[in-house]
């Protein structure tokens, strides 16, 4: 959305820096969205007893970690720019079905 509205009426022109707000917003609230999803999953599933309870160690989680927070800061950053316009996010949806992925 380019324009603040409230019923029904044009209130203000969205600026730059607002709708930068809006894209950092969406892209934290798909990034927690997943995570809740996933710890929703494994939940059930132990409960179900389908996985073991006995908690899993990743080796080199620390790296792991940084390296997809760095990989979602990267997407991010990129659904929102590259000389795409507000409202035609080409390759923009993409790369957050990408964030919403690795998340």
């Amino acid at each position: 959305a380019t324009f603040l509205v409230r019923g029904g009426t044009q209130i203000i022109k969205l600026n730059r820096s607002m709708l930068w707000v809006q894209a950092i917003a969406l892209v934290f609230s798909i990034i927690i969205g997943m995570l809740t999803f996933t710890g929703s999953m494994v939940a059930c599933l132990k409960l179900h007893g389908t996985i073991a309870s006995k908690p899993r160690v990743l080796p080199f989680r620390w790296g792991v970690t940084a390296l997809l927070f760095i990989a979602m800061a990267v997407l991010g950053a990129l659904s929102f720019s590259g000389g795409q316009d507000w409202n035609d996010r080409g390759w923009g949806i993409t790369y957050i079905a990408m964030i919403a992925v690795l998340s």
